[in-house]
């Protein structure tokens, strides 16, 4: 049976260690929020620096993943045992984050979004969200150039919903 535990990482690490984890098939959280900081700039922040969720079982090598993976820590615990967070628990913290407003990547776009770059060189192109990838709201999204999707990073603040609503 899975149960929820806490993770430890280093230093802004949650981001690097959640994806790294998922890319294993793991399930993680980290639960962050879209705040507007400094001259009203839109930020991505975690709700718990330095600890992210993550979903574990009796499967060995997911344990072991999950403790000596690149930018972990240490496992939240007492001892040598580990102390699961309670199913309530996360399910009120997941229902109280999408409360207010954020969703799990802690951007105002989903993964998919069709979107419109509203500034900058790439100024009234449509484009598909992808992901946030700093905490100051740089973003990539995918623009398609040739035929092809191509990555390009954006400030979160330069995206608009591609009908025409901001976030």
């Amino acid at each position: 049976m899975e149960r929820w535990y806490v993770l430890r990482t280093k230093r802004r690490a949650e981001a690097q260690v959640s994806q790294l984890l998922a890319a294993r098939g793991m399930t993680c959280y980290c639960p962050q929020l879209a705040r507007r900081r400094n001259g009203g700039r839109l930020r991505v922040e975690p709700l718990f620096p330095g600890y992210l969720f993550v979903r574990l079982g009796s499967d060995v090598e997911h344990w072991k993943l999950a403790r000596w993976s690149p930018g972990v820590a240490y496992l939240v615990g007492t001892g040598r045992s580990f102390v699961p967070v309670p199913d309530e628990v996360m399910c009120a913290l997941q229902m109280r984050v999408m409360a207010e407003g954020a969703h799990a990547n802690g951007g105002a776009f989903a993964a998919g979004d069709r979107v419109l770059i509203a500034s900058g060189p790439l100024e009234g192109l449509e484009a598909v969200f992808d992901r946030v990838l700093t905490p100051s709201g740089r973003s990539r999204v995918l623009v398609e150039f040739v035929s092809r999707y191509m990555p390009v990073e954006v400030d979160l603040d330069d995206l608009r919903q591609a009908n025409g609503q901001g976030p």
